[in-house]
């Protein structure tokens, strides 16, 4: 019997942002737990300015 497709869930996400000061480069953390009832193979991140 075949089931219906899910969509992959994600849940308890934070990100943690430290800005570039005095030369030094600035950081970027995001963390979050992913499930999907295949598995969750190659995650990817696309980070885009609000401002955009």
């Amino acid at each position: 019997m075949a089931s219906a497709a899910t969509e992959p869930t994600l849940e308890n996400g934070s990100a943690r942002y430290v800005a570039p000061s005095n030369g030094s480069a600035g950081t970027l953390a995001f963390t979050a737990d992913a499930r999907d009832h295949s598995g969750i193979r190659s995650p990817k991140v696309l980070v885009w300015p609000a401002s955009s």
